[in-house]
């Protein structure tokens, strides 16, 4: 029995650590801090071990585990249900449902735009009249850019989510937009599961996965923006599961949904070749009509691979420019080393060792002989067309730009599901293969451990903040500004440049883009034409700011005023004309 109170006791303050943050204090003049979990979870662990290997009597966990295994299979479905939902519930209650900084505005606007009909907007007439070069530009918020036609501006980003989002945008404005990404999060938890009891056959592994998918740092940071991220997550995760169907139905189904993910995120079109794979051999028997529900899934990739093109050609002038530029823009040879160095590190740091053995897991089980014959060959089988998956997607963005925080994994994203469940067959199907109680050992940690430690990593990265930090930052800023300001205001900012123009109703002008000597010049263009100025900056933007304009004349100004009560955006204006 005191084996049972001490686990129970090690997982609460486990779980009072991961939600509050812990803290520090001094006993008898020792200091002690507590701020991750992982400790008391491991010393919970080390207890059901311990208790496992009693020699004498009934080990104190062993019914606990025969209850929760037969729940488990009685339940699962209900359960991955309820796992799925709560993540809705999540990222509608605890998400920043705010158009804010650049992709979540670019995406909430451009979804508006479609739900009212038509994404093109014309450019204001100051953009064609202002006296510096590439002046259109300055006048485009974060997420839209000049068409190649003169007078017009285009959305940036690609038009997948931003189309899903219109469906209920035409049916509830903007907060029809935010429902889209928490639905395709709950989504994306139950496809997990999905595919967990394909590849394990076993309720609880598949249950296991699942609940590591949705606590998992960056899947739950990206689960409370409206970004593409997530949704993109769900549609490849449920064309994967159509895929091993190994029907026509399955294989259309299989296109259909890697088409809607393309069009979410056209860079990463080279998914349909290991989608492929997983269509030809993701049973695992030999069929003579594989080859044709290989051609059929890829004619129903087309749809979606149109739909890009047509967006392509819409914004850029043509079906192969995106809206972030060429090919050769977007991708460099030197940033491979970079890249190859930092995603895999922090893929490590913030999901464990278990996705890496997830990536491993062919080699495992096929190293692994003493393994049920059909656990090993459905590993192998699924291990080789899972690596592929996350191999290719890793490929796809090797020689991308590099960023240099691990909140960029949200890139990686699709794969972590499929390597969670993966990893969670490979150690269970390796501990099994050792004796059963190694294999309840080794289930037992994950399951104690991981779950805890990413949601605490997850806090740490402000996943939970963001609800309140975006609806100040820009939300709360926007109405400051429209209070503040004349109609007939330009604001002159970055970040803020999408969240004023939508909340505020302001015109923005992008500082990055003003030639380092024309401010001066811009101020007084728009002051003799009725529009007075303001500068809205973040505090992290007011370095670059003084920086980029050292050589312009003082700024005199009526006021400087901070806008939000997170003191976190700065409001100066209305601008002086210089002299």
């Amino acid at each position: 029995m005191r084996y049972r109170i001490s686990f129970w006791l090690l997982l609460i303050a486990a779980v009072l650590v991961t939600f509050t943050g812990g803290g520090r204090t001094e006993v008898h003049g020792i200091r002690v801090s507590v701020q991750w979990p992982t400790g008391l979870c491991l010393a919970a662990w080390a207890l059901f071990v311990i208790g496992q290997r009693r020699p004498l009597g009934v080990p104190p966990f062993a019914g606990m585990l025969e209850s929760a295994r037969r729940f488990a299979v009685r339940h699962g479905t209900a359960i991955a249900a309820t796992m799925a939902a709560g993540t809705v519930v999540a990222g509608l209650a605890c998400g920043a449902l705010v158009a804010a900084g650049a992709d979540p505005y670019a995406y909430v606007s451009q979804s508006l735009l479609w739900a009212n009909g038509n994404p093109v907007q014309a450019q204001t007439p100051l953009a064609l009249q202002a006296p510096w070069p590439d002046a259109a530009w300055t006048f485009c918020p974060l997420g839209y850019r000049p068409s190649y036609l003169p007078g017009l501006v285009v959305p940036t980003y690609a038009v997948g989510l931003p189309l899903q989002m219109a469906i209920l945008a035409r049916l509830a404005g903007i907060d029809g937009s935010f429902i889209v990404v928490p639905v395709l999060g709950g989504v994306a938890v139950w496809a997990t599961y999905r595919l967990g009891l394909r590849v394990t056959c076993n309720q609880p592994c598949a249950l296991l996965a699942a609940l590591l998918t949705a606590c998992s740092p960056v899947f739950l940071l990206e689960l409370m923006q409206p970004m593409s991220d997530v949704a993109v997550t769900a549609w490849w995760l449920l064309s994967i599961l159509a895929a091993l169907d190994a029907t026509y139905v399955g294989a259309i189904g299989a296109g259909l949904y890697a088409s809607l993910a393309i069009a979410t995120r056209p860079n990463l079109v080279l998914l349909a070749l290991p989608l492929i794979g997983y269509v030809a051999w993701g049973d695992g028997q030999s069929n003579r009509n594989r080859w044709m529900r290989v051609s059929i899934c890829g004619l129903a990739m087309i749809p979606g691979v149109l739909l890009t093109a047509a967006g392509n050609a819409t914004f850029s002038g043509s079906p192969f420019v995106s809206g972030y530029g060429s090919l050769h823009d977007i991708y460099q040879l030197e940033n491979a080393w970079t890249n190859l160095v930092r995603y895999p590190t922090w893929l490590y740091s913030t999901h464990s060792l278990l996705i890496l053995i997830g990536l491993g897991s062919a080699i495992a089980a096929w190293g692994a002989k003493t393994m049920p014959p059909g656990h090993r060959r459905s590993l192998v089988r699924h291990g080789l067309l899972g690596g592929a998956f996350a191999i290719v997607l890793f490929a796809s963005y090797l020689f991308y730009m590099p960023f240099d925080h691990w909140t960029y994994l949200r890139f990686l994203l699709p794969a972590i599901p499929v390597l969670l469940v993966l990893g969670v067959a490979t150690v269970d199907g390796v501990g099994e293969a050792v004796s059963p109680r190694v294999r309840s050992a080794a289930f037992a940690l994950v399951l104690i451990v991981l779950p805890l430690y990413y949601v605490s990593f997850a806090r740490r990265g402000d996943a939970f903040a963001l609800k309140r930090l975006f609806l100040d930052r820009y939300v709360t800023t926007a109405r400051y500004v429209g209070q503040e300001t004349s109609a007939s205001a330009v604001i002159i900012g970055l970040n803020q440049t999408g969240s004023l123009r939508l909340y505020a109703h302001r015109l923005t002008v992008r500082y990055d883009l003003i030639p380092p000597d024309r401010l001066n010049r811009a101020i007084n263009f728009f002051a003799q034409r009725g529009h007075p100025v303001y500068v809205a900056l973040e505090s992290t933007e007011e370095a670059g700011f003084r920086a980029r304009f050292a050589d312009a004349a003082t700024l005199t100004t009526q006021q400087t005023v901070i806008a939000d009560s997170l003191g976190l955006v700065r409001l100066t204006g209305p601008i002086e004309v210089p002299h």
